[in-house]
């Protein structure tokens, strides 16, 4: 579940960004919602750019052909106390078959990674499907997200980013001089101070800011050269980062010296910028429409060499009393192109089309019947349709299958 509301406060210039994403979330988490129109692995692979890859742990060979062009699954058996581990990556823009292999200089004596060898590496490989129209849903004309205006606050979302500065140079003989340099750093960032509360007492006590975006508290302990903020934003998201980094260095430390992590929180209704706020956070597609129409009108071309190559490679067969053996994809998927082409031509005799085997998913329960099942089919459709000693001439493999 925070998965789901860490993805929506994102900032905007986070997606499309990333090199990789790694997913290790349980089933339940993988079946929440982000949004209306994405669930939660759809949304964390919008933070991939065009040659990004995403990789999830597990059986998500499947869900992740519906999303990514390209898709593989390794799996790696005798595996200790598991005996075996699966791995599934997607990539939009990346095939993973056609990669130039790198030496990252791993001990060749270790149990998982191979030597440089092109049949070593793609032995890993299980599975793999490549889905060019997969791209279509990655353009951004139509994202909903951005289209479809909130009206009304729903939602108030906040975020707390907690930082800690060390090895501090800034010295401070009183409270208020901290207290003066941090709201001059409010000012310069493009914060509003509503008020301050600094108690009376030593540099060790915490210093409130409340701010119309948010608050801050500052604690400082001189002796140890460290000073902490717990800085609480619900409205102005976009300003965290730089903020941090000026809070930082005003009390003379740096970004080597400090760390920061940040929490989903409560937010606050009204304020008056709730509408910039959801436009500059949250999932959104970044993969320009243009692309999308400049590749399918490549695509479009390459079948119809593919088509010319089909039917000239063909012409060799005139042997009308013999089979010629299509083999499709799914029966209830897309038409079967290669057979429907032949299906055209009246000099190839008989065609006997041999559609692909369903729920054969090696890892289902079921595996074993539904194959053996399907087996028994194709077995009985070739015996029918090579009755009377008729020979098999030719045979044809659809790119859908």
């Amino acid at each position: 579940g925070d998965a789901c509301k860490s993805i929506l406060m994102l900032p905007k210039d986070y997606f499309g960004s990333f090199d990789m994403v790694l997913v290790d979330l349980s089933e339940t988490v993988m079946s929440f919602k982000v949004t209306n129109e994405l669930d939660i692995m759809q949304a964390l692979s919008l933070l991939l750019n065009p040659n990004g890859i995403m990789v999830k742990n597990e059986l998500y060979f499947q869900n992740m052909t519906d999303i990514f062009v390209h898709t593989s699954q390794i799996h790696y058996y005798d595996v200790p106390v598991i005996c075996s581990q699966a791995l599934s990556l997607g990539s939009t823009g990346l095939n993973f078959l056609q990669q130039p292999l790198t030496d990252h200089n791993i001990n060749s004596k270790n149990i998982f990674i191979k030597p440089l060898e092109v049949d070593e590496h793609v032995g890993l490989i299980h599975d793999y499907k490549y889905f060019p129209d997969n791209l279509l849903k990655q353009c951004n004309e139509k994202d909903a997200i951005m289209v479809n205006e909130p009206k009304t606050q729903k939602k108030s979302p906040g975020i707390i980013m907690i930082v800690e500065a060390e090895d501090m140079t800034s010295t401070f003989e009183e409270l208020r001089d901290a207290r003066d340099l941090l709201l001059d750093v409010f000012e310069k960032e493009g914060f509003t101070v509503v008020s301050t509360v600094m108690p009376e007492g030593n540099l060790d006590e915490a210093i409130v800011f409340i701010l119309k975006e948010g608050y801050v508290v500052s604690k400082i302990w001189s002796k140890h050269k460290y000073c902490s903020f717990d800085v609480h934003l619900w409205s102005s998201f976009e300003k965290h980062k730089r903020l941090k980094e000026a809070l930082v260095s005003s009390v003379g430390s740096s970004n080597k010296s400090s760390s920061s992590y940040r929490i989903v929180a409560g937010g606050m209704f009204g304020v008056s910028t709730w509408k910039i706020d959801e436009k500059n956070r949250g999932p959104h597609h970044t993969i320009s429409c243009d692309r999308i129409s400049a590749a399918s009108s490549s695509t479009v071309m390459n079948q119809g060499v593919l088509d010319l190559i089909l039917e000239e490679s063909m012409s060799v067969f005139h042997d009308r009393d013999n089979v010629i053996l299509v083999v499709c994809g799914l029966i209830e998927s897309k038409p079967c192109r290669s057979l429907e082409l032949l299906k055209t031509k009246e000099d190839f005799g008989q065609i006997q089309v041999i559609w692909s085997c369903p729920n054969t998913n090696e890892y289902a329960e079921e595996f074993v019947q539904n194959m053996h099942s399907c087996e028994v089919e194709v077995l009985q459709t070739l015996r029918k349709a090579l009755h009377n000693y008729k020979k098999i001439q030719a045979i044809v493999i659809d790119s859908q299958s």
